[in-house]
């Protein structure tokens, strides 16, 4: 259903969330693991394909279902995230929730 899907509206979304290069890995991924996504514009699915890139598509493509370790996901994560300040601002939301959970109620 790629063709009626509003593509400059889904790179505006995209990058208005500071998702866009996570967006642009996700479409290649599919691509590279045999999706028809030729309907999405180039510039979607052309995520360049770095070491880490390459190491989430072997995982995948072995079918692993046992979750990498906390530092494989912490690491993939940083390389994969859309900009470093993300990363370090979603790590940071982590650190607040270890140093003062959140019980779930309302304040």
């Amino acid at each position: 259903h790629g063709g009626t899907l509003n593509w400059p509206q889904f790179e505006d979304l995209c990058s208005t969330a500071l998702m866009l290069q996570p967006a642009r890995a996700f479409l290649t991924l599919l691509g590279a693991l045999g999706a028809d996504i030729s309907s999405v514009p180039a510039n979607l699915r052309d995520y360049p394909r770095t070491s880490e890139f390459e190491r989430a598509l072997a995982t995948l493509r072995r079918f692993e279902t046992s979750p990498p370790g906390h530092w494989a996901r912490i690491r993939r994560e940083a390389l994969l995230s859309s900009s470093p300040r993300v990363f370090l601002a979603r790590m940071a939301l982590r650190a607040k929730g270890l140093a003062r959970p959140n019980t779930g109620l309302p304040t």
